[in-house]
């Protein structure tokens, strides 16, 4: 799934192009040593504390004896919430992101469950890493969002009822002023894309692992 290895031969360009640095054997051919992490998933643990880490990822890296990282689109995507699970089994990607239900236009009570991403995702070490080219980049806008939790008791997720892209200080501002009922909320989010599954109100939806 990923690899972290310390190189004594080659550099890391000759690593990230090497069509066989996506496997261990490659990597363990061009940096003359075992990988400390393998698809296998040996010392996975550390490897995902790396990996959601943000001010103190040099230091975990320095620890692990590594160089070089290779990471892929997935880990960043579809397999973040597993980096998240071996990370902190209790929290999961809680801290990271939540599954709202949004309304499916021209479908009565018909709901899609969609990912929204929160701050704490975009700082992680494989987001930077994956999408940033490894810099820190400050962003231009936020997606502001209303939900109600009403719903979570029936489908496990509360439902969105209103959002809106604004400025960073902008979205802010907006959560920490809104004045809805308690069975609702606001918080300044990210949205990437839509769940494939769905659900309905009045029946039960399956678990989301972005929830």
């Amino acid at each position: 799934m990923w690899t972290t290895t310390q190189s004594t031969a080659g550099t890391a360009s000759d690593i990230r192009q090497s069509p066989t640095a996506s496997c261990p054997g490659g990597i363990t051919f061009i940096a003359q040593r075992i990988p400390n992490t393998n698809p296998f998933q040996d010392h996975v643990d550390g490897a995902a504390g790396f990996f959601l880490a943000t001010s103190e990822a040099n230091a975990a890296l320095t620890g692990a004896g590594s160089r070089y990282i290779i990471t892929d689109g997935s880990m960043a995507a579809g397999s973040f919430p597993n980096i998240a699970y071996w990370r902190n089994t209790t929290a999961g990607v809680d801290p990271y992101a939540a599954g709202l239900l949004v309304s499916v236009p021209g479908r009565e009570n018909t709901y899609s469950i969609e990912s929204f991403y929160k701050e704490a995702y975009y700082r992680t070490m494989v987001l930077r890493l994956q999408a940033f080219d490894g810099t820190m980049v400050v962003p231009s806008e936020a997606l502001y969002v209303e939900y109600d939790t009403a719903s979570i008791p029936e489908t496990g997720y509360a439902r969105l009822v209103d959002n809106r892209t604004l400025s960073p200080a902008g979205a802010r501002a907006a959560a920490d002023t809104y004045p809805g009922p308690r069975s609702s909320g606001a918080t300044s989010v990210r949205r990437r894309r839509p769940s494939r599954r769905s659900g309905t109100t009045g029946s039960s939806t399956s678990p989301h692992p972005m929830r």
